[in-house]
């Protein structure tokens, strides 16, 4: 059910009484959301800079430590009890330390300390290569390492190692490494100052917890997916949280400090605010609804009579007027509406003579389609079409321009009468991005353009064969999608065209386009049906040649291509070995009419075979003229000048996906190849590659035929030698015979047993 007028009004007055309210309460959450927002993310981000200072001011204090010790003693010029005495001081006053060991210059331990083992001199190893002594040997700085476990506890912990140096000459003298508890980080994180139910965790570079307040999260390699900036994104726990990262960077570890909130807190303040927003909404629309009501009645009521009276009116009484009652604007409408009626009872007294004009029309636009639609000649079509026209519709002149194959010009097909033929004649064409030209203007905005008065238009060009013309249609000619021309016609009045002429003129071009199309696309099956009754034949030519030489003269006079100079058909195949073994034949054309083709294997002149081998591809290769080519560079064209070629097609036959053969068309002159000749060309390939194969593979079994029964021959005349002398003898001389040799020597050597 539509909605009455009443009820529209109601609704404009509430929308507007609520747009102001809405638009402020929008404006108001999103500056507390966005002022929330940043709240929470900046104070996110300082707590997670606090506590990145604490963990960093924790691994500063061990590292100083370290030194402290190394420097107040100096340690690597103590002996090897002080050294443990020493280090034994920081075991005992500093309960971070899980492990302490010294190594000497070259890696060797010489000293370890442990909480949870008893080490003996001779469990003493070597820590060369190891990342805790090497980067600070080499480095000459402290090594942290990332975060690992105790397998046996599941303890945490982080290696701090340091170099010492002999402060006499500056060498290497030893390295003190400690296994730091990293347990101690997460009471950093359980003590931190979260805001509301907020976290804090440490993840390392690739982003698993590594501290947490929560140990179990740490155990369970939970891996975190960190924001590449402070925002609002998915939290540890899967929630949307406010979330601020704070880099630490230890030596050649990176460590993030992750400080989450969840969102409902965050914003809350921002959340109440939407809430209190809908609340004065709600309240707002009940106030809106009834003043709106009361003041929608007020207008609704003498608009409804006026709609009575113009019901009245739609079901044929004309005699109806509307009270004028008032002279605000419902009063005014009530006139209009008065004059309105006046005007359809005009109307409708001429609308039947209109009606006979129309129908008038369309039947002259039946005419000229079905005419149109029964021939299948597309000139005799158009001319047809452009006779009617003008004689149906009476116009002073009519004519159909094509578009060209190019797409950038409109040639004239058809005219209507002797100046229509003349200018046909002359090969009238019109560049289609003519400004000055109404025809050139109709195919590029695809629709019908007039001008009733030519003497007044820019565009109009005018012809001293059609000198009474005073006015001027055109309209494209379109099928689907695709403008094939454009139906122009030409009267002597001014002001013949009015808009239903565009549109039955538009209609009838319509229908000539189709006309159009279905004539081409019969041409284009007898074509195809031609090609194929002329590929058959040549495919039983091919199937019957005797020779490679024959099938090359049986390929060339299928093509029908007369200004080929020199065919060649270039084998391609792998002999026992693997090598590639190559045959050639070439054929003369124009200088032989009898295509006396001639095979001369692998010495075929080095320039053709490069062009060979430049034209051998996947897909088959045509060009017009290579000299002035640009796809060929300047050394090929010097190439095809001197053995004298311009014209070329490369086909290359295959036999499922291996290339059998080549075959090159050559010729001196430039040729043009029409899309039937391509169209042949790529039909005929198969078929030529399937016999080219069946040769092959039929001399082939024949010379595995002939082998075998040579072996044959010789094995019987071995066999029926009845000493060892003859059978040599004889194989000597059949194999000899049988390879062509001059002198074969059979020798049999007898092993001494002793």
């Amino acid at each position: 059910m539509k909605k009455s007028l009443l009820t529209r009004l109601t609704i404009y007055f509430i929308a507007l009484a609520l747009l102001p309210l809405l638009l402020f309460g929008l404006i108001s959450a999103s500056q507390t959301y966005n002022t929330q927002a940043a709240q929470a993310l900046t104070g996110q981000s300082e707590v997670a800079k606090r506590v990145a200072e604490q963990v960093n001011s924790f691994m500063q204090l061990r590292e100083n430590e370290m030194y402290l010790l190394a420097d107040a003693g100096n340690l690597s010029s103590l002996s090897l009890d002080q050294q443990e005495s020493l280090l034994n001081g920081l075991f005992a006053n500093q309960s971070v330390y899980e492990e302490l060991t010294l190594t000497n210059s070259r890696g060797r331990e010489t000293i370890y300390l442990s909480r949870t083992k008893i080490i003996e001199t001779k469990d003493l190893v070597s820590r060369a290569g190891s990342d805790e002594f090497e980067q600070p040997k080499n480095s000459g700085k402290t090594y942290y390492s990332s975060v690992s476990f105790d397998e046996a506890t599941g303890e945490p912990y982080i290696i701090v190692s340091i170099p010492l140096f002999n402060l006499q000459n500056g060498n290497l003298s030893n390295v003190l490494i400690a296994r730091v508890h990293f347990k101690s980080v997460w009471n950093i994180m359980a003590l931190a100052d979260a805001t509301g139910n907020g976290i804090v965790y440490m993840t390392d570079a690739d982003d698993f917890v590594v501290a947490h307040a929560n140990p179990s999260v740490v155990l369970q390699k939970k891996r975190a997916v960190l924001p590449p900036q402070n925002s609002f994104a998915t939290g540890l726990d899967g929630n949307t949280a406010a979330i601020a990262v704070e880099t630490l960077t230890l030596s050649e570890q990176t460590f993030y400090i992750v400080a989450e909130q969840p969102a409902t807190q965050a914003l809350s303040l921002a959340i109440s605010t939407i809430a209190l927003t809908l609340g004065a909404m709600l309240v707002a629309i009940v106030i809106a609804g009834v003043l709106g009501t009361y003041a929608a009645r007020q207008i609704t009521t003498p608009i409804g009579k006026l709609a009575q009276a113009a019901s009245l009116i739609s079901e044929g009484d004309f005699s109806q007027t509307a009270d004028v009652q008032s002279q605000d604007e419902i009063g005014r409408l009530a006139v209009a509406f008065n004059k309105m009626t006046q005007q359809l009872r005009d109307l409708i007294a001429n609308l039947e003579a209109r009606v006979a004009v129309r129908t008038q029309a369309l039947s002259s636009v039946a005419e000229v389609s079905t005419a149109a639609s029964s021939i299948l000649e597309t000139d005799k079509l158009l001319q047809q079409v452009v006779d009617l026209a003008k004689e149906r519709f009476n116009f002073y002149h009519s004519h159909i321009y094509l578009l060209n194959e190019a797409g950038d010009a409109l040639a004239l097909a058809a005219g209507a009468g002797e100046p229509g033929r003349q200018m046909v004649a002359k090969g009238h064409a019109i560049p289609l991005n003519r400004e000055q030209s109404l025809v050139a203007r109709a195919a590029r905005e695809r629709r019908g353009v007039t001008v009733n008065d030519v003497t007044q238009a820019p565009d109009f060009l005018p012809n001293p064969l059609l000198p009474e013309t005073r006015s001027e249609l055109a309209v494209p000619m379109i099928v689907g999608d695709k403008v094939l021309g454009v139906f122009d016609v030409q009267s002597e009045v001014v002001g013949r065209f009015t808009e239903a002429d565009i549109n039955v003129q538009t209609a009838l071009a319509s229908q000539v386009a189709v006309a159009v199309q279905n004539a081409r696309q019969y041409d284009q099956t007898q074509s195809a049906l031609a090609q194929s009754e002329k590929l058959f034949q040549a495919s039983r030519r091919l199937t019957q040649s005797e020779s490679l030489q024959g099938l090359v003269a049986s390929a060339v006079e299928a093509l029908g291509i007369t200004d080929i100079d020199r065919v060649v058909l270039g084998g391609l195949d792998y002999g026992a070995a693997g090598e590639l073994e190559s045959m050639t034949i070439i054929a003369n054309w124009s200088k032989n009419p009898d295509l006396q083709a001639t095979a001369v294997g692998t010495h075929y002149p080095q320039a053709v075979l490069s062009s060979i081998s430049l034209f051998t591809s996947s897909k088959p290769l045509f060009f017009n003229d290579m000299w002035n080519d640009e796809r060929v560079d300047e050394t090929t064209k010097a190439l095809a000048k001197r053995v004298n070629y311009r014209m070329i097609a490369a086909l290359p036959l295959f036999l499922g996906s291996r290339q059998n053969a080549l075959l090159l068309f050559e010729g001196a002159q430039p040729h043009a190849f029409t899309s039937d000749e391509i169209r042949l060309f790529n039909a005929l390939a198969p078929q030529l590659a399937t016999v080219l194969e069946n040769r092959r593979q039929f001399e082939r079994a024949q010379k595995e035929a002939a082998r075998e029964a040579a072996l044959n021959l010789i094995n019987q005349k071995i066999q029926s030698a009845t000493t060892v002398e003859a059978v040599l003898q004889i194989a000597a001389r059949e194999l000899g015979h049988a390879l062509g040799a001059p002198m074969t020597v059979a020798q049999l050597s007898v092993k001494d047993k002793n």
